[in-house]
């Protein structure tokens, strides 16, 4: 299947929000806490698509910490975090990339994070997703991308935010050793 060929699948309507997720025949969503030694070119390539047809991708801060999430080209990223605890140093902030920060008015934000995010506080001890949302769609980011972490795909799926899963199920054994 060529690029266009995928574009043309994964289309979507403005106002979707859509997620991306990976996990092994039993479960797992990590093997040694990465999401990568589960995937193939084929889930890169769909990824990479998904990427390119979303207004902003959306994660939760412990996939990004974990995952070591850098700038995603041009498309916008939204983290999501109850604590706003993320590292000052980190490669999210490559290249003067400057990503939304989406946190509860309980967080207490380290300054040198402060300085590098746009916050968007949404809810009071915990971010409240539906107002999250609708911030992200009040600045023109209506094709929304979560890819997770597990955490917050449950999350949207408990608060009924889902409309879209993309999931691929890895030919893989993972075990007690996967996340």
């Amino acid at each position: 299947m060529v690029a266009a060929d995928l574009a043309e699948r994964y289309a979507h309507a403005p106002g979707v929000v859509r997620a991306n997720m990976v996990m092994s025949i039993d479960g797992s969503t990590t093997i040694d806490g990465h999401v990568g030694p589960l995937t193939g070119a084929a889930d890169q390539r769909v990824l990479t698509t998904l990427r390119e047809l979303a207004d902003v991708v959306v994660v939760g801060a412990g996939t990004v910490r974990a995952e070591g999430y850098g700038p995603l080209g041009d498309t916008p990223l939204a983290v999501v975090s109850n604590s706003g605890s993320l590292d000052p140093d980190g490669p999210l902030f490559d290249a003067g990339h400057r990503p939304w920060l989406i946190v509860p008015d309980a967080a207490h934000l380290d300054p040198r994070v402060a300085e590098r995010v746009e916050v968007i506080r949404v809810g009071e001890q915990r971010v409240d997703l539906a107002a999250a949302l609708d911030a992200i769609a009040a600045r023109g980011m209506t094709r929304i991308l979560s890819e997770g972490g597990p955490s917050l795909l449950g999350q949207l799926l408990d608060a009924g935010l889902l409309d879209e899963l993309c999931l691929t199920l890895s030919p893989m054994l993972v075990g007690a050793a996967g996340g």
